[in-house]
């Protein structure tokens, strides 16, 4: 994020009510991540700031550090849902969290008290780091049940090439378990699993 930024997106941070100590730690966070730029045009847009769950996800950009940097998650987050609204999806809201049903939505569409499609984004360094990620989403994060679509995308910083045939049968397996849809997007292309699985409401 470029310093020119910093005022407008603390006007936005502020309207969303966070405390003006967070918000230093907010821009501060968003200054030194790489995906700091993109955060900082959606949330000086301000198209997602009107949706539920929206301030959770914002606290978010306050953990940038070495051992912690939620901001990958924030953004893949914001452009997903930026996305479905393009789409002209409605209902949209971010941060849905039901730890005792092994549920953790990070972008997902409701109907009155029915959520019709719900999905858990990560970033992965590499197609090595994609077993320990896709069985936290397996056995902590979709798990649990909705009434609609579950899909998990991870963004792997690695090419197609290095996803083995071993790890892939466990992603096949943890797709069939939590009943949704993996979609890994590598530098040089995605992987869907199941191949036909669905992957937008």
């Amino acid at each position: 994020m470029q310093p020119e930024d910093h005022a407008a997106v603390a006007e936005q941070l502020s309207r969303a009510k966070m405390q003006p100590h967070d918000i230093e730690k907010c821009l501060t966070g968003l200054s030194k991540s790489q995906y700091g730029a993109g955060i900082a045009k959606y949330i000086k847009e301000g198209q997602l700031s009107h949706l539920p769950g929206y301030k959770d996800l914002l606290d978010q950009c306050k953990q940038v550090s070495k051992s912690s940097d939620m901001s990958p998650a924030v953004y893949m987050a914001m452009e997903h849902a930026m996305d479905l609204q393009r789409q002209g999806v409605k209902g949209l809201a971010f941060e849905w969290k039901v730890p005792k049903d092994s549920l953790d939505l990070d972008v997902l569409v409701r109907s009155g008290d029915r959520i019709e499609y719900g999905v858990q984004l990560k970033d992965v360094d590499n197609a090595a780091g994609l077993n320990t990620a896709t069985r936290k989403i397996a056995e902590k994060q979709l798990m649990g049940n909705i009434d609609g679509q579950k899909v998990a995308i991870l963004d792997v910083h690695d090419t197609k090439t290095a996803l083995t045939d071993k790890i892939l049968g466990r992603i096949a397996n943890r797709a069939r378990i939590t009943n949704a849809t993996f979609v890994l997007r590598f530098e040089d292309g995605s992987v869907t699993i199941p191949a036909n699985g669905p992957t937008y409401p």
